[in-house]
């Protein structure tokens, strides 16, 4: 059992000091069973498959009520489950206990954060009480929008993106295999500076005043248009190494 259920047993029993509190579940159950549906199906807790009607039964049974005590199992930064999220959904004022990072996601005015307390349960249930009797503020709290203004709905799709880039370029993949990825990146870089001296030797004909009607401008810009193409990797690939053969060649030349 962890930390998080030990203190949502606590502090559900030091709330029942001011209200009754329904729990449907296995812990604390004051409450006939199948008021929810079991969450897990064929083995125990955790270990099972989710019911299928699991969610939506929690859903039209939170809705009843004004608050719901949402502990996490743990408190870890980043970890952040259904139990504060399904409350929003159905128009209850969480109570939450958990990630320690919750308002980097969660708007601080839609819920009662038990950090913000210092997790007093006496200043939490303070807070409870005035809200529960004053309706202007706690109609205030459960207007706000639960997310914070700052929160990209987006960042799933930009993920995305960004995890296709990283294996796709166009149409020139990179290699699946982790150990090939830099060689596969060097490739693009030639693949680059062959291109920029195709284009240079092509703005170099400009200059020399080549006519553009002229069969060997023609010809260049056929060379250029298929260099470009997906087929022209290869032969252009090829060509850059011969020219770098040449070179040492030639300076293994001039040596003798």
């Amino acid at each position: 059992m962890g930390e998080g259920a030990i203190l949502r047993r606590e502090f559900c029993k030091v709330l029942m000091g001011y209200k009754h509190v329904d729990c449907p579940s296995y812990v604390m159950n004051n409450m006939p069973r199948g008021t929810i549906s079991d969450r897990w199906t064929g083995l125990s807790c955790g270990n099972g498959t989710v019911s299928s009607g699991w969610s939506d039964g929690k859903l039209e049974f939170l809705r009843r009520y004004k608050f719901t005590i949402a502990f996490e199992n743990t408190a870890l930064s980043g970890y952040t489950t259904e139990k504060i999220i399904q409350p929003f959904q159905a128009f209850s004022i969480p109570i939450y206990w958990g990630n320690p990072d919750i308002l980097s996601l969660f708007n601080p005015k839609a819920f009662i954060n038990c950090n913000e307390y210092g997790n007093d349960f006496d200043s939490i249930i303070e807070r409870v009480k005035e809200l529960d009797n004053d309706n202007d503020k706690y109609l205030e709290m459960l207007s706000q929008p639960p997310m914070q203004e700052s929160f990209d709905f987006d960042r799933r799709e930009k993920a995305k993106e960004f995890l296709y880039k990283i294996i796709e370029r166009g149409p020139y993949p990179f290699a699946k295999d982790a150990l090939r990825i830099s060689s596969s990146y060097r490739t693009f870089n030639e693949y680059n500076r062959v291109t920029e001296e195709l284009n240079t030797t092509k703005e170099a004909m400009k200059r020399m005043g080549y006519d553009s009607n002229s069969n060997t401008w023609k010809l260049v810009q056929k060379l250029q248009r298929f260099g470009d193409s997906k087929w022209g990797y290869i032969p252009k690939r090829i060509f850059h190494i011969l020219i770098r053969i040449y070179k040492k060649l030639k300076i293994v030349k001039a040596r003798y």
